[in-house]
């Protein structure tokens, strides 16, 4: 049994939050003008706040060009989270032609601030020499910040490296601990992998009570070829347990969905 797709995650635009800054109004027209009003005044949070309406469609019809004129604003004013839309809407076309150099320049300048997003998705684009030149070490230094900030999917991609040596050396008891952490927070794939540990007792104790929960929970939260693959991985895990077993490893499973702690086996 081996490590399921393992990927380096790269998420895009969308879940970006406006820090702080005075409540704006939904759904009325005051609100909406208030708003715009605010945004060519040139507060940046309402242009943050206007450019992701445009991106996504809320109250206006989508026009990403719209929405990167305002992204735009507030990112030459220095603020991170329009710097990393910014960079998203370079690296992924939206609103204007694609442009890997101005995707790199833009997250960077987010990534310095500390920006979480920017640093994942920045540490992508050096782990895979997107524009820039391949660099596992900057990789794994721009995950880990954004990883101690608790962004799940940078703790993932952090274990990949130290699965697999790149950036850092290989280190299992290190996988443990950041597919953990991510999993924790509903990672699928970070659920799938480490259930892969207990199975075959990398860096933990072999325990298919513990990979079968795993298994089961990124099953849940999984699609297509992903979730087949789980269900796979599974149902070759339920084919050598006992009866008794099984139910424990159900019940668990079901305990952790309904935010129950239960006492999990500890990395060697």
């Amino acid at each position: 049994m081996t490590f399921l797709r393992i990927v380096f995650v790269c998420l895009m635009v969308a879940g970006q939050l406006v820090p702080g800054g005075r409540a704006l109004a939904r759904g009325t027209q005051s609100g909406w003008e208030e708003l715009r009003a605010r945004a060519v005044g040139g507060d940046g949070e309402a242009q943050i706040a206007l450019g992701m309406r445009y991106a996504g469609g809320v109250g206006v019809v989508r026009d990403d060009v719209e929405a990167v004129r305002w992204f735009r604003g507030a990112a030459n004013q220095g603020y991170a989270v329009a710097q990393s839309l910014l960079g998203d809407a370079y690296a992924t076309g939206r609103g204007v032609r694609v442009n890997p150099a101005e995707a790199v320049r833009w997250r960077r300048r987010a990534a310095d601030q500390g920006h979480a997003e920017a640093q994942l998705n920045l540490g992508a684009m050096y782990a895979e020499g997107q524009a820039v030149e391949r660099d596992d070490g900057q990789a794994v230094r721009l995950w880990l910040s954004a990883a101690e900030q608790g962004h799940a999917s940078a703790q993932f991609n952090l274990g990949v490296m130290y699965a697999t040596g790149r950036g850092v050396p290989q280190d299992d008891a290190e996988v443990v601990r950041w597919f953990g952490l991510s999993a924790a927070q509903s990672n699928a794939q970070a659920q799938l992998n480490l259930g892969v540990l207990y199975a075959t007792g990398r860096g933990v104790s072999q325990n298919d009570i513990e990979a079968y929960k795993w298994f089961s929970l990124a099953v849940e939260r999984s699609a297509g070829e992903e979730r087949v693959g789980g269900e796979t991985y599974r149902d070759a895990v339920a084919a050598r347990m006992t009866t008794d077993d099984l139910a424990e490893a159900r019940r668990r499973a079901a305990a952790w969905e309904s935010g129950i702690l239960l006492p999990s086996p500890g990395a060697r």
